[in-house]
């Protein structure tokens, strides 16, 4: 199998890579397998273009048993949040309305779904994966809560919402296991509105905070994420009675 990468891929290879024909490279096929990709040829001047053979034994690495649920952030946070969702593996992202996400943000031409999977695809680099995360848009959260948030949520065995220094029922932490899928719910950074989250404990959701302290969407979601594998891996090693 053979293919070319032109623009900023190729341009990747040839200038941060310093390739040469001959060369291999890590490669993959997007929502399929990865491997090598050997340089048969290429074009060390702009426009760059690198022709290489695949080969693809390899199947590319599991989801993790996470999904995520984050209102709208602001364009630029949204960008990172897409990176790191890929880069780490989350399988689904839900991306919704709330009280406190500005309007204009739904205006971004990054809600459109060709640039969505072009940061997705920059995660996947980073995080040696190819299969794309599933992204849904939900403009109304009334609508999300009511239509699909209730057969979505049966699937999980945990199911939190991030609140910091609310009433909260749970604090995360690695001292306890948490076994089965998990759907976090992460808010604006204005945080949810009373209502939101009645509507989401109402629903099954465990209200939880990480401490003291206020992190950004993106910072939170990197967080969480390591917070509750090291839960999982822990509990995979026997670690827990």
């Amino acid at each position: 199998m053979h293919t070319r990468l032109i623009g900023a891929q190729a341009r990747h290879v040839v200038k941060i890579l310093r390739a040469k024909r001959g060369d291999n490279i890590r490669a993959g096929i997007v929502n399929g397998n990865l491997g090598k990709g050997t340089i048969v040829s290429m074009s060390a001047r702009q426009p760059y273009s690198v022709d290489l053979r695949l080969d693809m034994p390899a199947t590319p690495p599991p989801k993790l048993p996470i999904d995520i649920i984050v209102a709208l952030p602001r364009p630029i946070v949204l960008r990172r949040v897409l990176k790191s969702i890929a880069s780490l593996g989350i399988g689904s992202l839900y991306i919704i309305n709330a009280g406190r996400v500005e309007k204009s943000y739904w205006d971004s031409t990054l809600i459109q779904q060709d640039t969505l999977r072009q940061w997705l695809i920059q995660g996947l680099e980073l995080g040696v994966d190819t299969v794309l995360p599933e992204v849904e848009l939900n403009r109304g959260f009334k609508d999300f809560v009511s239509n699909t948030l209730t057969p979505v949520a049966t699937r999980y065995q945990n199911r939190f919402i991030a609140h910091p220094h609310g009433a909260c029922q749970r604090t995360i932490h690695t001292s306890v296991p948490y076994s089965g899928r998990v759907l976090l719910a992460i808010g604006p950074e204005g945080g949810w509105l009373p209502y939101e989250v009645e509507r989401f404990t109402s629903g099954g959701f465990d209200l939880f905070d990480m401490g003291d302290r206020i992190l950004g969407v993106e910072t939170a979601v990197s967080a969480l994420c390591g917070m509750i594998m090291a839960s999982h891996v822990q509990l995979k090693a026997g670690k827990y009675p």
